[in-house]
């Protein structure tokens, strides 16, 4: 019946033990409820005297500490405007927190007890809930990160055990406030494998199956057919296409960050590469060098070969076709840098690779594969 006419039920209380007027608020971290102080004490509510409602929610409210001791329940923002220290961790001021002001101070590692202006000083991180460095449960060794509470960013970054004293969410992997990573992802264009264009947020194209334009807010004109985005080959090699010709294609790395190929964002191979070279016995040796010192050998480099286990030197090599580009190789070594093994080409000179067929990498073979592609999913 107390709940039917909008009342908030208190079952250990009579009419002739309380007044009603004498509700106030509590906050139990951002939660707030009308209760009589000794209701909100036994849930280690903050019991907040000067507030009569909770809408709109005062909640969190904690323990604001003065220069001369002083305490006060309020919230973080009117305690900093009064120029007072904030106490997340302290709900009431009896017993009074506010008479040590000294809290922990992480100087790097090194825990020191201080004022919150002499940790300034230091430069260091102050940590208001905290006044002893003998405390098993955290350290000045810990990550901060960022805490998030009602839907933002805490101003500062928390240990994990600060914030569950606010009852926020820790994020270890976020390390920075700007921009505030808790506010809601804003809509964003995200294209479907069909070319479909849609405005979701991020969250609703990774569950899509979709890729991500988030410079783009609008599908008119679709942006997305014929996307092109890096597609980097093993060979530190960059193109620009479609994610299906990169991966379905060619097998290689797809980067839907990445709209440019000047400058090369693709991860480029090692510079020492395998050698094989003549040693002072006329044996035919691999070894793994820079390309400078290989030419000094008089030896043959194999820049897409990075180890000697498995390499046979005394292999004979053959052409190998890379665009109108021929080098000599062996057959695997060919395939690793995607070019045309010719088996019966020993040499290079004459070049022969612009008689041969084009390899499968070239953007006409790309353009044609695609294309084909599209043809039989029709």
């Amino acid at each position: 019946n107390c709940m039917l006419v909008g009342g908030t039920w208190h079952e250990t209380y009579d009419c002739d033990s309380v007044e009603c007027r004498d509700l106030r608020v509590c906050c139990e971290g951002i939660n707030c409820s009308l209760l009589f102080q000794e209701e909100c004490e036994l849930r280690s509510g903050a019991f907040a005297e000067d507030f009569t409602t909770c809408d709109p929610n005062p909640c969190p409210l904690a323990a604001c500490c003065a220069d001369d001791g002083g305490c006060q329940i309020m919230r973080e923002e009117d305690c900093d405007a009064a120029g007072g220290m904030w106490k997340s961790a302290e709900h009431t001021c009896s017993p009074n927190p506010c008479q040590n002001l000294l809290h922990i101070c992480c100087d790097g590692e090194e825990c020191l007890l201080t004022k919150e202006a002499e940790c300034e000083d230091l430069d260091g991180e102050w940590h208001p809930d905290y006044d002893s460095c003998e405390i098993d449960t955290v350290s000045c060794g810990d990550p901060l990160r960022v805490c998030c509470v009602q839907g933002e960013a805490y101003p500062k970054l928390l240990w994990e055990a600060e914030c569950d004293i606010l009852s926020g969410e820790w994020h270890e992997e976020w390390e920075s406030l700007d921009p505030d990573p808790c506010l809601p992802a804003l809509p964003e264009v995200c294209c479907l494998e069909s070319n479909e264009c849609l405005i979701v947020t991020p969250d609703s194209c990774a569950t899509l199956g979709g890729y991500r334009e988030s410079s783009l807010t609008v599908c008119d004109p679709n942006p997305c057919p014929g996307r092109l985005r890096a597609c980097c080959l093993e060979s530190g090699g960059c193109f620009l296409i479609t994610e299906t010709a990169c991966g379905g294609i060619l097998g290689a790395e797809w980067h839907e960050d990445e709209s440019s190929c000047d400058p090369n964002p693709c991860p480029q191979p090692p510079t020492d590469a395998v050698c094989c070279a003549e040693d002072a016995t006329g044996s035919n040796v691999c070894m793994v060098v820079s390309e400078d010192l290989c030419e000094s050998f008089d030896g043959q480099w194999h820049p897409s070969l990075h180890s000697c286990t498995g390499i046979n030197c005394d292999v004979p090599l053959r052409a190998c076709c890379v665009e109108d580009s021929c080098s000599l190789t062996w057959e695997s070594e060919c395939g690793a840098m995607g070019g045309t093994y010719l088996e019966n080409e020993n040499s290079c000179d004459p070049n022969p690779c612009p008689d041969a067929i084009r390899p499968r990498m070239t953007w006409g073979r790309i353009k044609a594969l695609y294309r084909s592609q599209k043809q039989q999913k029709r």
